[in-house]
């Protein structure tokens, strides 16, 4: 601290530091450069009323500070209630998304079991066609042909088959079998002739 020169002007004043002071003031003087200084800086701001506006500007500060902790806790309680709010949201967020998965593939199921279902039906509906017809064509097939050589109908359990350019001839097994253009003289011995499957008509 600067010190206005006092000239000749002297007024001197006892000052006694106890140990606990006297360290201060050594400091003090160490940082206004002297002794003397560092008294006049405090007896200044002590004229100044500056100590008093900090003393209640740090005490304006500590309220607010005060008010601010208090402000926080109490905020704490709402803005746990705001955070499992918010958790609660997405938890039935995800709920509802997941929902919408399992009732789209509950509907392709659904679909896919109808669908099952009519396939099944119709097949039943050919199957049961296909036994009628298989019925109706049993019905139509001979179970005995007319022998010349026997004079009589023989039962199909003494028929034998014989493929031939022209289809499937079946003849009599007893007597063999001898194709309808054999030795002239000599009968034949097919009963009937078939057709095999992917031959035409003749």
């Amino acid at each position: 601290m600067d010190l206005a020169d006092i000239g000749r002007y002297r007024r001197r004043f006892i000052v006694e530091f106890g140990p606990e002071d006297s360290g201060l003031i050594d400091r003090m003087g160490l940082v206004h450069r002297t002794k003397r200084a560092a008294i006049i800086a405090g007896l200044r701001l002590l004229e100044s009323g500056e100590l008093e506006r900090l003393r209640t500007q740090v005490a304006e500060l500590e309220a607010d500070l005060a008010t601010t902790k208090a402000a926080g806790t109490a905020a704490k309680p709402a803005a746990a209630t705001t955070a499992k709010q918010d958790k609660a949201k997405a938890d039935l967020a995800a709920e509802r998304t997941a929902h919408r998965r399992t009732q789209r593939a509950l509907d392709k199921a659904q679909a896919a079991l109808r669908g099952a279902k009519a396939a099944l039906a119709h097949a039943k509906t050919e199957a049961g066609t296909l036994r009628a017809e298989r019925d109706r064509l049993a019905g139509l097939l001979p179970h005995a042909a007319y022998c010349r050589y026997c004079d009589k109908l023989v039962p199909e359990g003494e028929w034998a088959e014989q493929a031939t350019a022209e289809g499937v001839d079946v003849y009599h097994k007893p007597h063999g079998y001898r194709e309808r253009r054999g030795v002239i003289g000599r009968p034949t011995t097919p009963l009937f002739q078939r057709h095999a499957p992917g031959q035409g008509t003749r």
